[in-house]
């Protein structure tokens, strides 16, 4: 149960973070100069880069957290389709 809580706060988390992310670097391009809503170009650079470094980190531990069911999704996905008799060219139904 614990693991599950953790995915969650962890799931929770990377998505607080990229919110942030999406609201500085807005901020970052609509304010070209000076201040932007009370906050210095430079505070919100250097912010919003340590929040892109922190969201990677937490993204790969999300992978590896989940890599299990990322393997069984990749393995469905290119996995090569069976053509079954059913869906044969001549269904036996005159058209």
């Amino acid at each position: 149960m614990k693991y599950m809580r953790f995915k969650g706060i962890l799931s929770c988390l990377l998505l607080l973070i990229f919110i942030l992310i999406c609201v500085s670097g807005t901020m970052l391009y609509f304010g070209k100069t000076g201040m932007i809503l009370g906050f210095s170009r430079a505070f919100l650079i250097r912010n919003h880069a340590r929040l892109s470094m922190l969201m990677a980190l937490l993204i790969c531990i999300h992978f590896a957290l989940n890599l299990r069911l990322l393997r069984a999704e990749l393995k469905k996905l290119f996995r090569p389709r069976s053509v079954s008799p059913a869906s044969s060219e001549d269904d036996g139904k005159d058209k």
